[in-house]
């Protein structure tokens, strides 16, 4: 629910102001970015099957 809610908030202010457009495309990239390098280095600091806490907090939200 809380996603929807900022995905609502984020094309209200897009269209509002355009170039907002390209901050938020941005802030994903870098997020995404981020999240594959935690989670490679996860995976290559615990070579065994362990849980990965960074991929246990998404699917838990």
């Amino acid at each position: 629910m809380l996603i929807g809610i900022i995905l609502i908030v984020a094309g209200l202010l897009i269209a509002f102001y355009p170039p907002l457009l390209s901050l938020i495309v941005a802030t994903v990239l870098l997020l995404g970015g981020i999240l594959i390098l935690t989670t490679a280095y996860y995976h290559r600091k615990l070579p065994r099957r362990a849980d990965n806490p960074v991929v246990e907090f998404i699917f838990r939200y």
